[in-house]
């Protein structure tokens, strides 16, 4: 197989896991923990630390990415993207000055990803009013993708993805039209009647 289709079916296989991750929203109770961050997380009693659904979420975003990206990713720069990504979402909810957060210096996947959660909670409980846990979650796992700086990465909250999927399934209609994405560009396939879509004249 050639080498560019590897890299491309890797990173369908990454873009497919984001959105099944974006599909489900949250992880359920109880689930297990991913096993290469968590083997490493467990306590003195070998219990592994409680995680809210959101840090849940969050560490997943984090460990796909690490795990399973056609290339080796920097965990550092996916915390920082992350940071870029939870300050831009405060910004936009109305938060003229987030306070910086402490880095980690190297590569440890496990290190960064401690300061990651720790950010990430401290922002969750410092600005609760202002912008929901989950929407800052989403924030941090958004800025994690754009950090790969690869335009085949992307992550799509649990909304996005079922609009994407009616898109898919050719459920969406606009002004009395029906819309398929075919190749790159929406394409009208019905044009509904009585509608104004009919009235302009759309065959």
């Amino acid at each position: 197989m050639p080498s560019d289709l590897r890299v491309t079916r890797r990173r369908l296989l990454v873009v497919m896991l984001a959105l099944a991750l974006a599909a489900v929203g949250v992880v359920c109770p109880g689930s297990a923990p991913a096993p290469a961050l968590a083997a490493q997380q467990l306590g003195a009693q070998g219990a592994p630390a409680e995680e809210s659904p959101e840090v849940q979420i969050l560490r997943q975003a984090y460990e796909l990415l690490l795990e399973r990206y056609a290339m080796p990713l920097d965990p550092a720069a996916l915390v920082a993207g992350a940071e870029k990504g939870m300050t831009q979402a405060l910004h936009e909810a109305g938060v003229e000055r987030v306070p910086r957060g402490l880095t980690a210096p190297g590569g440890d996947a496990l290190q960064q990803w401690r300061v990651l959660s720790q950010r990430y909670q401290s922002l969750a409980a410092r600005y609760a009013d202002v912008l929901p846990a989950r929407e800052l979650a989403y924030a941090a796992i958004q800025g994690l993708a754009d950090s790969a700086d690869d335009s085949h990465t992307n992550f799509l909250t649990p909304e996005q993805y079922q609009e994407h999927l009616r898109w898919s399934r050719g459920d969406v209609s606009y002004a009395g039209i029906g819309a398929r994405m075919r190749g790159p560009l929406p394409t009208v396939v019905e044009v509904y009647p009585d509608t104004p879509a009919e009235q302009a004249g759309l065959r």
